[in-house]
Formats: C-alpha cells, structure tokens, sequence
C-alpha cells in the first residue's frame, strides 16, 4: 500500500533519460535559433544590397538628368552628335560628309560611273559590313541604284570618298537586308570613274 506522504521512487536509469532528452531539446532550441539569426542576416544582407544598387541606380538617373540639363543631351546623344560630326543634311533627310575630295571629272546625270562602296550597319567604322563592291558600275540618276545614291553623289569629283546616311525613304524602304527593319544605311563610296 501507498503511503500518501511519500512519493514513489524513481528509477537513476529514468532520470538520466529525462535529462538527456532535456539537453537533446535545448541544442536543437539553439541549432534553431542560429539558423534563424543566418537566415536573417542573409536577407539583411540581401536587403542592403538591394537597397544600395536602387542607390546607384537613383544616382545614375539624378546624374544623367544633370547632364541632360547642363548640356540638352544625354550621353548617347552627344556621342552621336560627335560621330554625325561634320555631315550635311540635304534632301530627303540624306546625310553625306567627304573624307577627301577627288581631283578628277565631276559626277553629272546621265553618266556612266564606276564607285567602289562598302555597307555597313549602325556605322561607318564598326558596324557590320552587309555589301561591298570594288568595282560597281550604273547610269547615275535614272534610277538604276537606291534614291539616296542618286540624290547625294553629285559634285563629287574622281577618287573622292564620301560617307552617306541613308534614310529607309530612300533606300530599301522597309526591307530588312541586316540592318534591322527601317535601319539607316551607312555607305562609304570612292567614285573610280566618270565616263566621258
């Protein structure tokens, strides 16, 4: 019979389980806890570095804006500007600049002329080369060769080089030939030859 002032008796097997499943309990509380504090600096973290790249976009923004305001244009458009340096604009919005002028006979309608030309895409020094010639031959101004041809090579004189920008109004229209649909084409032509 149970004595009620007295409490059963315990086992030291049971309480050395008891404590063991105690220490089991609190270091897998602290595991818990770090991984916790990891995973929450890792988003601080992640955070800081979110909030630092808005900041250097924000300050690129403020700076173009800057830029924009002090001179009326944005970097792109100023180095554009340099690279359209020194070109004429005439009709049909062709833009035509001469490298070096011949000293030979003077393109006139009707002629027979030989170019030599190279084509490029997005410009005249690095873009892609789409068509080049050494040796083309037509009957300047009756149509025999894109409108921007036949609009911009007057004047020029026998081994004069010449850059052109021609608009897709009077060029190839809205045919793709790897300049992009509606590209401006970059031309850069040396006249070999003006028939008599």
């Amino acid at each position: 019979m149970m004595d009620d002032n007295h409490p059963p008796s315990v086992s030291a097997s049971t309480i050395d389980t008891k404590i063991e499943r105690t220490m089991i309990k609190r270091r897998r509380q602290k595991e818990r806890r770090r991984e916790k504090k990891t995973v929450m600096a890792s988003a601080a973290s992640v955070a800081a570095d979110d909030a630092s790249r808005k900041e250097k976009q924000k300050s690129h923004e403020v700076e173009k804006v800057a830029m924009k305001s002090k001179y009326g244009v944005t970097t792109m458009q100023r180095q554009l500007r340099q690279h359209d340096e020194g070109f004429a604009t005439l009709t049909k919005g062709v833009r035509y600049k001469d490298v070096s002028i011949g000293k030979g006979p003077i393109v006139v309608h009707r002629k027979n002329v030989r170019v030599s030309y190279t084509l490029r895409s997005k410009s005249h020094i690095s873009g892609k080369i789409l068509d080049s010639s050494s040796n083309f031959g037509f009957h300047f101004g009756k149509g025999e060769v894109i409108k921007g041809w036949d609009l911009e090579l007057v004047g020029m004189k026998v081994r004069g080089v010449r850059r052109l920008v021609v608009p897709l109004s009077v060029g190839y229209g809205n045919r793709d030939i790897g300049a992009g649909n509606g590209g401006d084409l970059y031309f850069e032509i040396e006249l070999l030859h003006v028939a008599p």
